[in-house]
């Protein structure tokens, strides 16, 4: 392909793509169905010409961690920390390792008894589902009031982590021992020291560097970090979120606390040059997640989509993903269906650990569009949850700056 037509095809994507996000922030439906549907197109016009995209299956997951790693440092950048929120971040916490738990376990006796597969590979396959995308809920909620807003970003967020853990802990430990629980906590211990340690660093770097380029190499600091831990399996995203926090809230820890960490850490420079950060971490993560979901909905092929098992298979596990979430928020906190009840979008997460299930793991005669239906039916919920939601608005005065 000449290099002026590709220079063409990606700013034309770039731009149409922002003018969707925008549509879609106006009408409460999350761009990422708009972003997988761009990919079938592009699948579709490919089918019938002589049109390709080398690489795809390398692609993806190269796409979707930088984009994970993105969005979870995103979602910590945005999430405050104090006294009044420790009730929602408790709260919040239990729904989403408890509903975790509740959806793997619940969707891999959907699949155990439909493909006849182990439980330990049910389970495998289960808990890419039962994770909810943080960098779909989060957006949508934005018109909530403060109490649904904080759960939503604060469970979706954890989510995100605590996903990841225990697909990772469960991908390692076919047998769970006390062994394993054991080496589970001695893990999750290491990496918090480490990412205090790291965070503390990297604030450092952030606080003093003077020269003109500084948050590129820092982002390259964090990749790396993520990259070095992923080879000794561990939990890397603890890092980042934990990495996001502090930047965000590091009034909390350096100002006037502790008379060492206040004389090496600058507080007022790294308030002064967090919003720059941040505006960095937002468009990147726009970047990638364009190029994510629609190189992802490209490598789908048409024909699986009408697929009536599939389908219906697809139905069924969003079905229990919004049961298991209104009970448990039902019996649990006393919670309504609406707003919170059908607030469980399925998104990048989800696409990328089921990606990365390895082969001899995946279930038999499964395939992807599984994936692209679960992800449509709880962001169409979620849509019109939201639209036709009533006297659950943040209200606005005239004054106020949005």
């Amino acid at each position: 392909m000449d290099s002026n037509i590709f220079i063409l095809i990606f700013s034309i994507i770039v731009i149409v793509t922002y003018l969707l996000d925008y549509i879609s922030n106006k009408i409460k439906i999350p761009s990422v169905l708009f972003l997988i549907l761009i990919g079938l197109a592009f699948r579709f016009f490919a089918d019938r010409t002589d049109f390709s995209l080398p690489y795809i299956t390398e692609m993806i997951p190269i796409l979707g961690t930088i984009t994970l790693i993105l969005i979870v440092l995103e979602g910590g950048l945005d999430l405050e920390l104090n006294k009044e929120k420790i009730p929602i971040i408790v709260k919040s916490s239990i729904a989403a390792i408890v509903l975790i738990f509740i959806s793997s376990f619940s969707i891999a006796l959907l699949y155990y008894y439909y493909y006849h597969q182990s439980f330990y590979i049910s389970i495998v396959n289960a808990v890419p589902l039962a994770v909810i995308s943080s960098a779909i809920a989060i957006p949508s909620v934005a018109s909530l009031r403060k109490h649904h807003k904080d759960f939503v970003v604060y469970e979706s967020s954890l989510s995100d982590v605590f996903g990841i853990i225990v697909f990772n802990f469960i991908l390692l430990n076919s047998v769970l021992t006390i062994q394993s629980f054991l080496f589970l906590s001695f893990e999750l211990i290491i990496i918090v020291i480490f990412s205090v340690i790291l965070t503390f660093f990297m604030s450092f770097l952030i606080s003093r560097i003077s020269h003109h380029i500084k948050f590129l190499p820092i982002l390259a600091f964090v990749f790396i970090i993520y990259t070095t831990a992923k080879f000794f399996h561990l939990s890397p995203l603890i890092f980042i979120l934990v990495f996001g926090l502090f930047l965000n809230n590091s009034d909390l820890i350096i100002k006037g606390r502790i008379h060492f960490i206040d004389k090496y850490l600058q507080n007022e420079s790294l308030k002064t040059e967090l919003p720059f950060f941040k505006k960095i971490v937002i468009e990147l993560t726009f970047i990638f997640k364009i190029f994510f979901f629609i190189i992802f909905g490209y490598s789908v092929k048409i024909v699986d989509l009408a697929d009536e098992k599939s389908i219906m298979i697809a139905l069924a596990i969003s079905i229990i993903i919004f049961v298991s979430r209104y009970l448990f928020l039902k019996i649990a906190f006393k919670e309504p269906l609406r707003p919170l009840g059908l607030i469980a979008p399925r998104g990048l997460i989800t696409i990328l650990l089921a990606l990365s299930i390895p082969s001899e793991l995946r279930i038999l005669n499964f395939n992807n569009s599984i994936l692209i239906w679960t992800v449509f039916f709880t962001v169409i919920i979620l849509s019109i949850n939201i639209l036709t939601l009533k006297g659950d608005r943040t209200i606005i005065s005239p004054n106020s700056k949005v």
